[in-house]
């Protein structure tokens, strides 16, 4: 039966997206083996409104906690749903919120196509996909809600050399653009690392980095005294 499933075509439905970004990951995925582009939808409430074809996976961006219905919606009338996540900020309590509205999966801006279609076939064959966003965003839960006990829990999680370096040169005022071009990485990866970063530290914004930034320099100043 897994075989089968396999060597089924899988057809998916984009949903929400900007027109042009709608075209290119089209044609793109559908040069891929086995999947086929169903429908173009372009907002939420169409996905909703009609039924998107025959679709296995509906690939459906969403920004916001208040689009969330639509994932509900959606799975009611038994579609797979990958969340594709613009916003700004996607803390671990609201990946949570989405995981629950019934999203198999959670995709972000910084992920690449390959890393795409992986999730489109793991949703279709397997019913979930399991990326770095939902294994680090639940392990960071986990920790905080002291579901799991590791043995350096008791250690103030501190930032890596690159991480200072970006955080450095934010404070410069520099764009993650810029930033990547300085550093020689794309602006998705800058992207990604502050995204890491407001997660492990459980942060809403820049300024409240800043602020662990500040507070660590005596810690690390008193490490390497020793």
């Amino acid at each position: 039966m897994h075989t089968d499933q396999q060597n089924n075509p899988i057809r998916i439905t984009l949903c929400g997206f900007p027109v042009l970004f709608s075209q290119w990951l089209s044609f793109n995925l559908s040069q891929k083996n086995e999947i086929i582009i169903s429908a173009i939808l372009p907002d939420q409430d169409s996905v909703c409104e009609s039924d998107p074809l025959d679709s296995n996976v509906v690939l459906l961006q969403i920004n916001s906690e208040q689009q969330l219905e639509s994932i509900n919606k959606l799975n009611a009338r038994s579609k797979a749903v990958l969340a594709w996540w613009t916003g700004n900020y996607l803390n671990d309590d609201l990946m949570i919120q989405i995981v629950n509205s019934g999203a198999s999966g959670i995709l972000a801006d910084h992920h690449l196509l390959e890393d795409v279609e992986k999730a489109i076939r793991s949703v279709a064959n397997e019913g979930f996909h399991l990326n770095d966003i939902l294994s680090n965003g639940l392990l960071h839960y986990c920790r905080k809600q002291k579901i799991i006990i590791g043995k350096n829990t008791n250690s103030f999680p501190t930032f890596t050399p690159r991480e200072q370096m970006v955080i450095d040169l934010r404070k410069q005022g520099k764009t993650s653009k810029e930033i990547g071009h300085q550093l020689c990485l794309s602006k998705k990866t800058i992207d990604k690392v502050f995204c890491d970063l407001y997660r492990r530290f459980n942060c809403a914004n820049f300024f409240d980095i800043l602020r662990i930034q500040e507070a660590e320099k005596p810690r690390n100043v008193l490490h390497t005294s020793k």
